[in-house]
């Protein structure tokens, strides 16, 4: 399934639309309107098949029979409206042929301009649905004309056939709702744009796997995961019955002289509030027929069913679950589902093919899934229970395998802005890797999980590439607990989506791929994360830097504690701000800097949902601070972007580096502050070198600022040590010097900030603080917490500011004065560079220096770099023989895909990056096979870089 986002959805009303003086919409109640005609038997009004009110048009056909409607009078802005340009024709069909309708559209000189296709390939009413403006010339657009005539011509399969075909609630032009095309547009499907997508592309998915007689154990097992997916049918209370019949009467469902069922006309069962009302309603009856054997509810519920078919509410139906909420796109096919045991044989086969429809289960057909988040975590279930109603159990085997394959594919990696795991493992939603969005993981887990122990398993290489994607999510999070706010998404200081369980159950499925109790290496990260012994396992570190460049993310580890570092770029959003959630949460990427301690969200610092959080000291990132009510954005959807493309981190091991160029993008969603800066976070061990270079704004009122940190307390004023010195102070803003004099600061939770000589001010505030809760559109209701908070102040529209600071995890008071010492007399590392093209440090006590690179730079000469040709992070460690170089470019070298239809819309390419080294090396390792060269007296080492992937070699001293 295919969630397609976007557009303005507005449910036509049962009423006569008018435009420029003509008429748009006929419901042919009371009389055959006068430029409507036929070639054959005149037309008639009918209360035989209505969608609409009282009656509907009676249509007489053979071949070549022609329906008429003139003098339409539609604009060419009509036609060619960006939001409305989609005519809409109810047209039903007493039988299922191969017969078709031709739709013909001319303009006022008689010329054709535009031409479609109806199947009539179904019984009952289905919907002629299509835009003027996109959907007759594949992706590419029309534009309007003047609309004057339509022909509908009748061509059947067999040239002697006649039939009858009732037709109701015509708009011509105007509607705006979403179109879902059905089978009944097959004829067509070669001039469809591929955004026509939930659930038609995903039908075409055939079967590739024959079906064969299934083996005893292939059965057995099928049985199995049967009884995994079983549903049970709950209590229903009395009055939910009672509705649920008294709407059913007021349907006036009948019979009409053939036996064709017909009732009263819905003409907004497409709108997800009337096909969810009516499917609760069938729930409803089944719990009742099943449980207190209710005679009566069960024969409503078949009348009612039978009816819903007939009036679309079927396989190729207007049906789409993409935005009825969580609980309601469960609620909708487990409610058709609850009754499948009262269904007769005819009835239940169709509503299997509506419920195989809605769901998109043709998807477990493709070979080449593209993969959607929503649909694994909400519809995957059900494909099991679906698949378990095959007509024979060898189709259900045989759809099992595709399961199994389905779920296979799914942890396969994938291109761009596309749904699914990417190449570093994280897994993306929106367009973005998105770890708070990743519930879907719970359900993929629970998927593969119920498959344990069955010729159905997963395959080896599925189960390898979704640990990756485990592995990734887990290691951006506190011990497996809550994430960091950076990486919250439209949330705030979020829980980690998935819980140990999750992980259990994947330990226990690589295990049953591999004939033994668990996987030894999920089961040892496994108790890495969660600080436990649970399986009997030889230990491994895991403590170390981790790069996730399609997070734009690198994240350190050790003793317990975690530092995410993140950014944002041009095409990955560091922040989602929805329209009652994250409201002020536009810095939440903006080269973040947290430290999570143990799983423990108080310890940290941080409350969860943020409350009593000042949303403008995103600890680490550099704002400008600004009243709530201009932080807030002006639009009630607005994802933040920037403009630059070169945000990420590179991995040396237990070392790394985090860099971020970035330009401010205000869009249309807030007022402009020029903001600009290059930022850089160099990791070694448990020492953090922050550089900043080139910061600048343009806003005049508030100050831009580097913060350090913000921890909340919702019970009292968090601790605070200054030089040495706590502060007992209930409230306190104070400024300390760092321009003669480095400082230090230790915050509560443990976390020091060291401020070298020659840096600035730094702002120390504690005490209250009162601020809107996230969800606030209007700036209340508001939270008060107890807070202490410091950053580095850089003014009002400062034009070429910097910083430098150090921040050292899990310290204490006398530690740091220990290390303000080192860090003066520069024992441990000495800052190389500090511009705006390099940030360069080198950390002394095992000779690594490492680089981040803002663009190419030919004069490099630190270390051993001469030169090179484009942006990189780079680590070099050299010893008396040997050089290890290490590189990585996390700018993804995007180019657009314009994809719509699989939500690639961009993808990673190759780039060459060409360094040049001091000296005459000889090439030691190579395993990344990079390009080397010498001359006598330098080496070009040239390396193909793609993904945000890093690259290594290993180089000996002659």
């Amino acid at each position: 399934m295919r969630m397609k986002s976007g557009g303005l959805t507005i449910f036509m009303v049962v009423a006569a639309l008018v435009g420029s003086g003509q008429q748009k919409f006929y419901d042919f109640n009371t009389v055959v309107p006068g430029n409507f005609s036929t070639s054959g038997t005149p037309l008639s009004l009918s209360n035989e098949h209505v969608k609409d009110g009282a009656n509907g048009l009676k249509w007489q056909v053979k071949n070549g029979t022609v329906l008429t409607a003139g003098n339409l009078g539609i604009s060419d802005n009509e036609t060619g409206s960006s939001d409305a340009s989609a005519a809409r024709f109810f047209i039903y069909s007493k039988e299922v042929t191969n017969d078709t309708l031709v739709f013909r559209f001319y303009d006022k000189a008689g010329a054709l301009k535009r031409e479609g296709h109806m199947l009539l390939n179904y019984k009952g009413w289905r919907d002629y649905h299509r835009s003027y403006r996109y959907d007759y010339n594949g992706d590419k657009e029309l534009q309007g004309f003047a609309l004057d005539k339509m022909e509908i011509v009748y061509k059947p399969e067999h040239p002697s056939a006649t039939t009858t075909l009732y037709l109701d609630a015509f708009t011509i032009a105007g509607n705006a709702e979403r179109r879902i095309p059905g089978l009944h547009m097959l004829p067509d499907v070669a001039v469809l744009p591929k955004e026509w997508e939930d659930p038609f592309r995903d039908f075409l998915n055939k079967p590739d796997m024959p079906v064969q007689h299934a083996t005893e154990l292939e059965l057995s097992d099928a049985q199995k995961v049967a009884l995994i997916y079983k549903r049970d049918i709950p209590k229903v209370a009395p009055e939910k019955v009672t509705a649920a019949k008294k709407f059913v009467n007021d349907c006036s469902i009948r019979r009409n002289a053939d036996g064709s069922i017909t009732g009263r006309g819905m003409a907004n069962l497409n709108r997800q509030d009337s096909f969810m009302l009516v499917s609760q309603y069938c729930s409803f009856l089944a719990e009742a027929a099943i449980n207190n054997n209710d005679a009566d509810a069960k024969e409503k519920l078949l009348t009612f069913t039978e009816y819903l078919l007939d009036q679309g509410l079927a396989e190729g139906g207007n049906i789409y679950l993409g935005n009825t909420g969580y609980d309601h796109s469960r609620s909708f096919l487990g409610s058709f589902l609850e009754g499948m045991q009262l269904y007769p044989h005819d009835m239940k086969v169709e509503v299997i093919k509506m419920l195989k429809w809605a769901n998109s289960y043709n998807d477990i057909y493709s070979t080449k899934l593209i993969p959607i988040t929503d649909h694994m975590y909400l519809y995957t279930g059900f494909l099991f229970e679906l698949a378990a109603l095959d007509a024979s159990q060898d189709e259900y085997v045989r759809d099992l395998k595709c399961i199994s394959r389905y779920l296979s594919l799914y942890s396969e990696a994938t291109p761009g802005a596309a749904d699914g795991m990417k190449p570093d493992g994280c897994y993306s939603h929106h367009g973005v890797p998105y770890i708070g969005y990743m519930h879907a993981l719970r359900a993929f887990a629970d998927r593969v999980y119920s498959l344990k122990g069955t010729s159905f398993r997963i395959t080896p290489k599925g189960f390898q590439n979704m640990s990756k994607g485990y592995r990734a999510l887990f290691l951006q999070s506190s011990k497996g607990v809550f994430l960091a706010n950076a990486s919250s998404g439209r949330g705030s200081f979020i829980n980690c989506p998935l819980s140990p369980t999750i992980l259990e159950e994947l330990v226990e499925v690589g295990g049953d791929i591999e004939g033994k109790p668990y996987n030894a290496d999920l089961a040892a990260f496994y108790n890495y994360i969660f600080q436990t012994d649970k399986y009997p396992q030889s230990k491994i570190d895991f403590d170390g830097y981790y790069q996730f460049n399609y997070a734009q993310t690198g994240v350190l580890h050790k003793n317990g504690w975690t530092v995410v570092m993140k950014g944002l770029t041009d095409r990955m959003w560091g922040s989602e701000i929805f329209p009652n959630l994250n409201r002020y949460g536009r810095y939440q990427s903006y080269g973040a800097l947290e430290v999570l301690y143990n799983g423990d969200r108080a310890a940290s610092g941080c409350v969860k949902d943020g409350k009593g959080w000042d949303w403008n000291v995103a600890p680490g990132a550099t704002t400008v601070h600004l009243p709530y009510n201009e932080l807030q954005a002006k639009t009630v959807r607005a994802d933040e972007y920037q403009k630059n493309s070169f945000a990420g981190a590179l991995t040396l091991g237990k070392y790394g580096i985090f860099a971020l160029d970035f330009a401010e993008d205000a869009r249309d969603s807030y007022e402009p502050n020029n903001l600009k800066f290059h930022k850089s976070v160099f990791a070694f061990n448990n020492v953090l070198v922050c550089l900043g270079t080139g910061i600048s704004s343009t806003n005049q009122t508030g100050i831009t600022a580097t913060n350090l940190f913000q921890t909340v307390s919702e019970i009292s004023t968090p601790a605070i040590y200054v030089n040495d010195n706590e502060i007992k102070d209930a409230d306190y803003n104070r400024v300390v010097s760092a321009r003669e004099k480095g400082a230090w600061v230790l915050n509560g939770p443990g976390t020091g900030y060291y401020v070298p000589k020659g840096t600035g001010d730094i702002t120390i505030i504690g005490g209250k603080q009162t601020v809107p809760v996230g969800s606030s559109l209007t700036g209340s209701p508001t939270v008060t917490s107890n807070v202490c908070k410091a950053y580095i102040s850089h003014g009002m529209a400062p034009a070429n500011a910097n910083y430098r600071f150090v921040v050292i995890p899990g310290t204490t008071a006398k530690q740091m004065e220990d290390y303000a010492k080192q860090f003066e007399k520069e024992t441990l590392f000495t800052v190389l560079s500090q511009t705006d093209s390099l940030h360069a440090v080198k950390w002394l006590p095992d000779n690594t220096i490492v680089y981040a690179f803002f663009e190419k730079n030919q004069h490099v000469n630190i270390g051993v770099v001469k030169s090179i040709s484009g942006k990189a992070l780079l680590g070099v460690t050299e010893n008396k023989d040997y050089l290890v170089v290490t590189i990585d470019n996390p700018d993804l070298n995007s180019v657009s895909a314009g994809d719509s239809y699989t939500h690639i819309k961009w993808r990673s390419t190759e780039q060459k990056v060409k360094l040049q080294l001091k000296g005459n090396l000889k090439v030691a390792d190579n395993p990344s096979n990079a390009l080397v060269s010498s001359d006598g007296q330098s080496t070009t080492v040239e390396f193909s870089l793609i993904d945000g992937n890093s690259a290594t070699i290993k180089l000996e001293k002659k």
